[in-house]
């Protein structure tokens, strides 16, 4: 089956990227959701405060120090899961709530704070940054609106999605579900990574550099070393996340793996695990490798 592959939206991203953002994204002014609900276990992220990227002294608005996910009334009624990671210019009493689960009704507009930040030394506050991941119900496609609070504030709407907050502004993102048409259900595949090495290499190398790697990620996927379980999980992250990108959402297990395997990469050098055992690493491999050969069901191999 043949598939076209656009460019590829940004990676989820560390510092570095989120410096080309706060440079290069628009924010989009979206009306902000009336009535919000948190869900979820809070924990605290404790950290020597930052020096601010940008700084903002103005007066608070409605969200102000909160990062919200929102599910738009018209969603099909589900449970609808966000997780916040990659925290960036955090300070000592952030609270992030990750994972947190929306039970959304049809004909609610329903939230979950995903951050907050509830105090900071003075009114002079820079952003944090926060990376969303989003799992909902298994065959819907989703739609991005995101309304940031402020100038100083800015959003990469996209899934997975950048958001930020202060002191005194914060960011609401409104994830739009809809069911798939069963045309569209039957033209979702996935495709193996030995495809993206040949057929797909033009998409692989839009993607540029892998992470902080200093490897682009045609270099990373080309490595077919089955001793280094860093190059046998990478393998199978590109192309799930290449698939990704092209089809919609993933089911839950397969999006979990893609999430914990991106900050896995995300700071690494090349070849680099302290930290995670090789059979972590190798079932988040598994997982991955059985979604882009179609052992996953609704997802078969193109």
């Amino acid at each position: 089956m043949n598939r076209s592959f656009a460019a590829p939206t940004s990676p989820r991203v560390r510092a570095t990227v989120l410096a080309t953002l706060r440079l290069t994204l628009s924010a989009a002014v979206i009306a902000c959701v009336a009535a919000c609900s948190d869900n979820g276990q809070a924990s605290s992220i404790t950290a020597p405060a930052s020096g601010s990227l940008r700084s903002d002294a103005s007066l608070p608005t409605a969200n102000a120090g909160r990062v919200l996910a929102c599910v738009s009334a018209s969603s099909p009624a589900g449970a609808y899961s966000f997780t916040g990671t990659e925290l960036t210019m955090h300070r000592a009493g952030d609270v992030i709530n990750s994972p947190a689960v929306v039970n959304h009704v049809v004909g609610t507009n329903e939230c979950a704070t995903i951050f907050l930040r509830s105090s900071a030394p003075s009114t002079m506050d820079g952003p944090a940054w926060l990376m969303l991941t989003q799992s909902g119900p298994a065959g819907q496609s989703v739609a991005l609106t995101c309304a940031p609070e402020s100038p100083s504030l800015r959003s990469a709407c996209t899934d997975p999605a950048v958001a930020s907050a202060n002191i005194n502004h914060g960011d609401v993102v409104t994830y739009s579900y809809s069911a798939l048409s069963s045309s569209a259900l039957a033209g979702r595949c996935a495709l193996s990574a030995g495809w993206f090495s040949n057929q797909g290499a033009a998409a692989v190398a839009a993607k540029g550099l892998f992470f902080d790697t200093g490897a682009s990620w045609t270099t990373v996927l080309n490595n077919t070393s089955k001793n280094s379980a860093y190059y046998v999980l990478a393998r199978q992250f590109i192309a799930a996340r290449l698939n990704v990108e092209a089809g919609g959402s993933p089911p839950a297990a397969v999006q979990a793996a893609l999430v914990a395997s991106e900050d896995f990469f995300s700071w690494r050098p090349l070849d680099f695990t302290d930290g995670v055992s090789k059979s972590t690493l190798t079932n988040w491999a598994n997982t991955l490798e059985n979604f882009n050969t179609g052992v996953v069901k609704g997802w078969p191999h193109c």
